[in-house]
Parts: structure tokens; sequence; C-alpha cells
């Protein structure tokens, strides 16, 4: 696998100008540390993070393990617990587990595999004044923000926000203490939650501008490749990206969750609500899932992903779970185009999805 990546990996960087222009190989291992691609990278060390800005919000509910080797048999240090925050000090490439090797180093002989651990960051914001008719759209700028039913510290917590979840700004009030608060309408349950203004982020209008736009629809096409675990974006023949993924679990029958064949994206949205069945057993509830584009009429989706790291294997109940960029990336890229400004779009089907 990790040949057929990296000759993959060779092809994208010398055959797509759009693409080579900003991914050098350097750059590829940047994205393996952050979950997009992980298997042509090399045993040892890919790159030095950033301390000043790369930080790691425990993902799973349940904690992650840190160890004194980056393997899965290396001594247990601790566990630490659901949204601990550590400062990421280095990425590694370790032999195991073969479908996510990368682990992230917090401390002199501390490792924590990526699989747990959402990279974050903390950037505060300045709030906006005025808001577009439709609304503003905003992600989350800090590792997590908690809301509250009226724009005040003392009214009762509602959600956890994410970073690089997806919300519209409804309105904006000023509270006692001079505090700016953003109301969030919850798109599935139309409830209002409030949070602080520094902590989401507009986000510009060139973060959401079609990739490639003036290419008919027939010369775009993704490759969803189920056994190895990844999405390959073409133009006519040529990859112009690639990403590693998470798709649906195996059903009883060994079947895929996620529909094999042959689809269109017909429906697009920046920011979505997801949720199904009962939290307390296999269910979800994910508020602010973003850059999603939709190919099956059952719900089926490329989106971004906030609660694991760990792309490689099947995870999702059917959906195509992509890091956040890379999901941005293919939302932009994907056809139809949603207006600026606009919440959604749906449309005559667009490009085309391959899900072998």
């Amino acid at each position: 696998m990790a040949d057929e990546t990296s000759m993959a990996l060779d092809a994208l960087l010398t055959s797509a100008p759009q693409v080579a222009s900003t991914l050098s190989r350097r750059g590829f291992l940047h994205m393996a540390g952050l979950g997009l691609l992980t298997a042509a990278a090399p045993a040892g060390v890919v790159r030095s993070a950033p301390a000043e800005t790369w930080q790691a919000r425990v993902a799973y509910s349940y904690g992650v393990k840190v160890r004194r080797e980056p393997h899965l048999k290396g001594e247990e240090l601790e566990t630490l617990g659901h949204d601990a925050l550590r400062t990421v000090q280095e990425v590694i490439v370790s032999e195991e587990p073969v479908h996510n090797r990368i682990w992230y180093r917090v401390g002199e002989a501390e490792y924590i595999h990526s699989g747990g651990l959402q990279p974050v960051a903390t950037r505060f914001q300045m709030p906006l004044l005025s808001l577009p008719l439709n609304g503003a759209l905003v992600d989350v700028s800090v590792p997590f923000t908690d809301m509250h039913t009226r724009p005040a510290f003392k009214a009762s917590r509602t959600y956890r926000y994410y970073y690089s979840c997806t919300f519209w700004v409804g309105e904006i009030a000023e509270a006692e203490d001079g505090k700016i608060w953003y109301r969030i309408d919850d798109d599935r349950s139309h409830l209002s939650h409030w949070g602080l203004a520094e902590h989401f982020r507009p986000v510009p209008e060139h973060e959401m501008a079609p990739i490639a736009p003036e290419l008919e629809p027939e010369r775009k096409r993704l490759e969803v490749d189920l056994a190895r675990q990844w999405v390959v974006a073409y133009q006519d023949d040529t990859p112009v990206f690639m990403s590693r993924a998470s798709t649906g679990l195996t059903m009883g029958n060994g079947e895929s969750m996620t529909p094999r064949g042959r689809h269109k994206v017909f429906y697009k949205r920046p920011s979505r609500h997801m949720a199904a069945g009962d939290s307390a057993s296999d269910g979800y509830d994910l508020p602010g899932v973003p850059w999603c584009s939709y190919f099956t009429t059952t719900g089926v989706a490329f989106h971004g992903t906030y609660w694991h790291n760990d792309f490689g294997r099947p995870r999702s109940h059917g959906c195509i779970n992509l890091p956040s960029e890379a999901a941005r990336w293919v939302y932009r890229w994907t056809m139809p185009v949603v207006p600026a400004g606009e919440h959604l779009v749906k449309d005559n089907p667009g490009t085309r999805v391959v899900v072998t």
C-alpha cells in the first residue's frame, strides 16, 4: 500500500499544477501529521510541530492512553480524559497500527496515538459588528467552547462546540459585562444557543470559493476506495487531490454501510447537525458537522470530522469521514456550487462519485 500511495502522490504532484503549486512532499508529510495521509510516510520522525500553534484535544469520550514508546505495546503512563489538551512536540510515524501509524509526542517520553487526538488551535477572534441578511458562517477557533441558553455565563449550558465545527450566526448581542455573544440557531432542533463571539472565526468568502468551476461536470469525479480507505479527486484522468478517509462500517451481510456504485453530488451545505438513534447506545449527536457534500438521498455525504482523527479504517454509519480541511476542499471542488451567503444548495446532479 505504501508504494501505491507514494506513486499516487508522485502523480498528483507532477501532473496537477493547481495542487502541486501548494503541496510539496514536505507539505504532504505535514498533511500526514494531520491524518490526511499516512501510508506513504517512512518510519521515523515526520516533522517537528510548532509548539506555539499545535495543540491536540482528546476526541474520544473514553479518553486516550499515554505511552512511553510510540507503539501499542508501549508502557501505559496514564489515561487522559475527554477534551484534555496537550501540546504536540513531534509527529512520529511508527510501525503500528497499520491503518494509521501516526503518533504524537506530547512530553519527553510521552506518546499518544493520533487517532484519538484532534489537532486544534487557540485563536481568539474580533467579534463581528453586523451580520449579512442570511447570517454569517463561522467556525470554532478554539479547542472547544460551551454554549448557553442566553448570552450570559450564568445561563444553563447546552452543547459544547468543537474546533473546526461550522455554524450560522443569526444574531449578535452584548452582555452586561461588555462581552459579545453570537446566537446560533440549530438547524436540526431549531433551538437557539449562545456562545462567546471571540471563540468563532468568520469564514472568509475565498475559503468557500469554488475550485475549478469552469470545468464541465463530467470532467470531475471522486473515487472512494473502501478497501484502501482513501478518496481521490480526478480532473479527466489526472489526480488532483487525495485524502485518507473513514467510510461506513461493515454490516451483518459483509457489505459496507457506504453504498458501492456510481453516484452524483446533488446537495451541499457548509454546516449540518447530524444525529441519529439513542446517544446512550449506538447513536450519535454531532452539531456543526462541517462541509457536507451529499451524494445519496439517504443522507450519505463527504464531511469534516472532529470526533476522531483515526482515518484509514471504517468508522461511520455510511458517510465518508474526512479531516475538515479535506472535506472543505471536496465541498469547494464538487458541483453544484453553493452560492456565497447561502445555507445550502440542492440542484441537478453534479460531480460524479464512484465507490468501489
